[in-house]
């Protein structure tokens, strides 16, 4: 199941892989090509030697057999390997009155580095 997420420059898609698992995935053929599924996976790899807290990531197959539930969002043209992070329900939006109430602040800065290193464009309040 597939269907979009309205969020970030990469229109990430919230699907479900095979074994239930709910995720966020970017697809083959995306609006900003499909380098950006290879340094996605690079820099999820990156992150993991770094220590750096990242929901678990991988790469999953849209094909025919794939159901997607809005056309428009994923066709053919979309089949073939995708990049995909597992998706956190209980994540809420950064607002600045929530920052000196977190437990993980040291994450927090690493995140925040290793997004300036890697220059990720696609980073938005609702994914950090």
């Amino acid at each position: 199941m597939c269907y979009n997420m309205n969020l970030g420059s990469t229109d990430p898609k919230f699907a479900i892989l095979e074994d239930g698992t709910q995720v966020v995935a970017k697809l083959y053929n995306g609006p900003e090509g499909n380098l950006v599924l290879f340094n996605e996976y690079l820099c999820y790899r990156l992150a993991i030697l770094l220590d750096i807290p990242m929901p678990r990531s991988g790469v999953c197959i849209l094909d025919s057999s794939s159901e997607i539930q809005d056309k428009e969002l994923a066709t053919s043209h979309n089949y073939g390997k995708a990049f995909f992070s597992e998706y956190m329900p209980k994540v809420t939006k950064l607002l600045p009155t929530i920052i000196n109430k977190m437990k993980n602040k040291e994450d927090f800065v690493k995140i925040l580095l290793f997004d300036h290193v890697i220059f990720n464009t696609d980073r938005n309040p609702g994914n950090l």
